[in-house]
């Protein structure tokens, strides 16, 4: 069977305090990218930081970088070759104590009241190579399936490493394959610059900060992503496209995109029907077209995610049903887990399907779609119970990070206390003021939803509660709050 041929295009929304992206592969929206002033990506910087505390009772050391919270450092992002079990020797050995100064990267960002997630051993990428700091080996990227090449690079790399009495080691990327051997070495050479600029700056600099910093959304994306099948990339901001129209010259000369300025009156985003997409991104359940949906539920230690058949109907078995929507889910699973750059521990929740074959069918399917996903996962086979577990690495916040915030109401729980609690516990509290007061009458002002419940349940409770306190209580309506605050 030939292989599909995919086509992407960039499409790139940009303010003075936000740039948007998608991804389109095959007009097919595949990746949302989001970054702002208020919600800044930290991830991949470097940061001269110095060590404030150290916890070796959970192999961990919190670093000052001079960002509002301390840094969190677990000894397994201190060194690659010991499961991150160091002892007290090998912690002196790394120069670990207390005041000591060390250069850390972000590998997570920030969230809610956590700081910032940080290792020593620093990786600087670049379009071909990732250069790995304080940390040794060659490797070349398993996508790369050509044994001829793998070799090719491995050598060029090697003899690169010993020319240049490199002490660390190097990563060869995917985009490297079949790219020639000058553009390959001078894109180690500014990688190998970029590392003594770092160096340098880090000796000069006397107190705590950041030293490195990533490239802007736009450039990433591009160093990042595989462009041999990019073809367009729209902008709507002028001046982006000459910057990154000399970037792709000086750092993707095998990029052939071409990139355009967009100046229509409508909005981008709206033109491509954009807007739409990522509002969809965030709802709860997406419909299937069949007539079921899958719905996402996302907790701090894993995503879970529901396929319902529900109003799917046809003259077909409850497995052909099942094998259906379930063949329906799992592609647009793959989609959304891009879409919304879901990361860690995944559990899918299919249909229940009695039949191994069928069961292995939609594993192995699902696993050939997600062949398109750039980033490292692992998908575990259909359990007993009809659960599809997986991994998927985090690159960058979820679009649910990005543009979401905890409702203040529920804290995140996706619920609200329901009006007869909230009128019960009130209750609670009248009665033990009254009991506490030598005042005769109370005044309680409720917000709407305590009143409504209150207006249609609660007064001969009231009266009761009334009598058994000998004193006169009055309800009154606050427009501005659910709460409920008592008055001697």
């Amino acid at each position: 069977m030939q292989k599909e041929t995919i086509e992407s295009e960039l499409i790139f929304n940009i303010t003075a305090n936000q740039t948007r992206g998608i991804l389109l592969e095959n007009q097919v929206p595949q990746e949302i990218y989001c970054e702002s002033k208020e919600h800044p990506d930290l991830v991949g910087k470097i940061f001269k930081g110095k060590v404030i505390r150290l916890l070796p009772n959970i192999k961990a050391a919190f670093i000052d970088i001079g960002l509002d919270k301390a840094a969190f450092m677990p000894f397994s992002k201190i060194t690659d070759d010991n499961d991150g079990y160091l002892t007290i020797p090998e912690i002196q050995r790394h120069n670990l104590s207390e005041g000591s100064n060390h250069l850390v990267q972000i590998v997570k960002n920030p969230v809610d009241d956590k700081g910032a997630k940080v290792t020593k051993l620093l990786t600087l990428p670049s379009r071909y190579f990732v250069y790995l700091i304080n940390d040794k080996g060659i490797g070349v990227s398993s996508k790369i399936k050509n044994d001829k090449e793998r070799e090719k690079l491995n050598n060029l790399v090697t003899d690169f490493i010993n020319k240049n009495d490199l002490s660390y080691g190097l990563i060869v990327r995917t985009m490297a394959e079949n790219v020639s051997e000058d553009i390959l070495l001078a894109d180690l050479e500014r990688l190998c610059q970029q590392w003594s600029d770092i160096q340098k700056k880090s000796t000069s600099m006397k107190s705590v900060g950041c030293i490195y910093e990533e490239l802007p959304l736009p450039f990433r994306i591009l160093r990042d992503l595989p462009t041999r099948a990019l073809k367009n990339i729209r902008i709507d901001s002028e001046s982006s496209v000459q910057m990154l129209s000399q970037y792709i010259v000086n750092f993707l000369p095998d990029s052939h995109a071409s990139i355009k300025f967009y100046e229509a009156g409508e909005p981008i985003f709206q033109k491509y029907n954009i807007e739409n997409c990522i509002q969809g991104a965030l709802n709860r359940s997406v419909s299937l077209p069949a007539g079921g949906c899958i719905v996402f539920d996302h907790t701090e230690a894993m995503t879970t995610i529901d396929v319902n058949s529900g109003s799917f109907a046809g003259k077909v078995s409850k497995n052909e049903m099942a094998f259906h929507v379930n063949s329906e889910a799992i592609k647009l699973i793959a989609q959304q887990l891009r879409l919304r750059n879901i990361g860690g521990i995944i559990v899918i929740d299919l249909i229940d399907m009695t039949s191994n074959r069928l069961n292995r069918a939609i594993y192995e399917k699902f696993k050939e779609i997600m062949l398109s996903d750039t980033l490292k996962h692992h998908i575990f086979p259909i359990s007993q119970i009809g659960l599809i577990e997986m991994t998927r690495e985090q690159n960058r916040d979820s679009l649910y990070q990005i543009m979401c915030e905890s409702c203040p109401t529920c804290k995140g729980l996706g619920f609200e206390i329901s009006s007869g609690t909230l009128f019960y516990e009130m209750i609670r509290q009248v009665k033990e003021t009254g009991k506490r007061s030598n005042n005769k009458e109370l005044i309680v002002t409720v917000g709407q939803k305590i009143y409504s419940y209150y207006n249609d349940y609660g007064k001969i409770q009231l009266k009761d509660l009334e009598k058994h306190l000998n004193k006169k209580i009055n309800i009154s309506l606050s427009l501005y709050d659910d709460d409920f605050y008592i008055t001697e």
